[in-house]
């Protein structure tokens, strides 16, 4: 019993830092890349729900 404890603790561990590791990529992969300002993010958002919506007929 007490080594199945452990057992699933270390894989929760593993786990744990698997997740961290792959955050870590994703971070530092989307710090290299362009700075999007929050006015330029607001357009882009604007723009995309205005697609959206003309795509599947939705009214405002």
């Amino acid at each position: 019993m007490r080594q199945q404890g452990n057992d699933l603790l270390r894989q929760r561990i593993q786990d744990g830092n698997l997740h961290r590791t792959a955050l870590k990529a994703l971070l530092d992969r989307r710090s290299a890349g362009a700075f999007v300002s929050s006015a330029q993010m607001d357009k882009t958002i604007a723009r995309m729900i205005t697609e959206k919506r003309r795509t599947h007929a939705v009214q405002n």
